[in-house]
């Protein structure tokens, strides 16, 4: 997505951004820690690279197209699978 200019201020947009949340059980969570204090690090700088490098191999031609959501009065009947292999 291209930067865009806001219409009333003229700053250019900072593109859209969406923030991944990741909860870890607590067992790998306070490893995690535990790892990044001992390199000396913080989770950005360490996992950043590692989701950059996994979305990037995945090709999305492969996935395919999720199913739709139903819409008015068919929702409530239909079902979807949501079962995929990645």
């Amino acid at each position: 997505m291209a930067s865009i200019q806001h219409p009333r201020t003229g700053q250019l947009s900072k593109d859209e951004r969406q923030s991944p949340s990741v909860k870890p059980d607590m067992n790998r969570a306070v490893k995690l820690v535990q790892i990044l204090k001992r390199v000396d690090m913080n989770g950005i700088d360490d996992l950043a690279p590692i989701i950059e490098a996994h979305v990037v191999a995945i090709d999305l031609d492969q996935l395919g197209n999720p199913p739709r959501r139903a819409q008015g009065a068919d929702a409530k009947t239909s079902t979807i699978s949501t079962s995929r292999t990645l």
